[in-house]
């Protein structure tokens, strides 16, 4: 009897992942057919689909519950990444925003630095116009996606555009900013 309770469980979970198996392979043939009816598509349109340039990406909880090779998209053989890039905005297996959070600052606390090093050779009204120009747009660019991001993260945010108020205002970083906040808005 306890031999057979054994074999049962084994079997069962044997039969699961066989199931799981299954699924996979059937999602994988209709994400397939999927692609090659967009294909199909953006030929009837004149576009042409990327296949060197084409990402997937599922949720880790996705990801954990099968084994994933690889994905056939035209004649290239495609692998889930972390992380992937659509219009601009990064979108990670977490869907927390980090990757695109750290990839703006990074962006911009390059720009801010170039800016600095030249300010001295700006008029205000210039440095004013730079930054709302290059610093604050990409700031504001997809900042609907960042609506219920935790405060860490939107802390960074902040201290990127208080960075870039005191660049404008020439004002120390011992200074406070929020007086200089209002008067730029």
């Amino acid at each position: 009897m306890f031999t057979h309770t054994l074999m049962t469980r084994s079997s069962t979970s044997h039969l699961n992942q066989m199931v799981l198996l299954l699924r996979w392979m059937l999602l994988t043939l209709q994400l397939q057919a999927c692609i090659r009816d967009i294909r199909t598509w953006m030929v009837q349109d004149k576009l042409q689909l990327n296949d060197a340039k084409t990402e997937f990406r599922g949720t880790r909880a996705q990801l954990n519950k099968v084994t994933i090779n690889d994905l056939q998209v035209g004649e290239v053989k495609v692998s889930a990444v972390h992380s992937v890039r659509n219009l601009g905005a990064w979108f990670d297996t977490t869907m927390n925003m980090t990757t695109h959070i750290n990839s703006i600052c990074q962006s911009i606390y390059y720009h801010l630095h170039n800016i600095r090093r030249i300010r001295k050779y700006l008029s205000y009204d210039n440095r004013k116009s730079i930054v709302q120009a290059i610093i604050m747009s990409r700031l504001d660019y997809c900042n609907g996606l960042l609506y219920g991001t935790p405060a860490v993260h939107l802390g960074k945010l902040q201290r990127l555009q208080n960075a870039a108020a005191r660049l404008v205002r020439t004002i120390s970083r011992y200074d406070h900013i929020t007086p200089s906040l209002i008067n730029l808005h």
